[in-house]
């Protein structure tokens, strides 16, 4: 801590440096830069707006069409989907996201 007391010293008699922490611009460039993003967010809101309002419609309409299809029919048996070299080590022979399955064993 001693050998830092000099060091503070000497930096005090050479007289500090005022930091600019925006980048040394003045007062009317920064005014000039806040008024051109206020103008930029002025236009871009609307068009996000716009655009968020038709992926949403967009969304909607997607998830009312799923609603409406039927998924009754069973999907295909391919022989590398339910591939098993060994047993589970629980009491079924299901897959752990099969639902269906899991039914059926309990049911048992």
């Amino acid at each position: 801590m001693q050998r830092l007391a000099p060091l503070a010293r000497a930096s005090l008699r050479r007289g500090a440096q005022r930091r600019s922490m925006s980048g040394g611009a003045s007062i009317e460039e920064h005014a000039a830069t806040a008024q051109k993003w206020k103008d930029i967010s002025k236009f871009a809101a609307p068009v996000l707006l716009v655009l968020t309002a038709y992926n949403a419609k967009v969304h909607a309409d997607h998830v009312a069409h799923e609603a409406h299809e039927h998924h009754d029919e069973e999907a295909p048996k391919y022989a590398y989907i339910a591939k098993r070299t060994k047993a589970f080590p629980f009491q079924c022979d299901c897959s752990y996201f099969d639902v269906k399955c899991w039914e059926a064993c309990q049911k048992k």
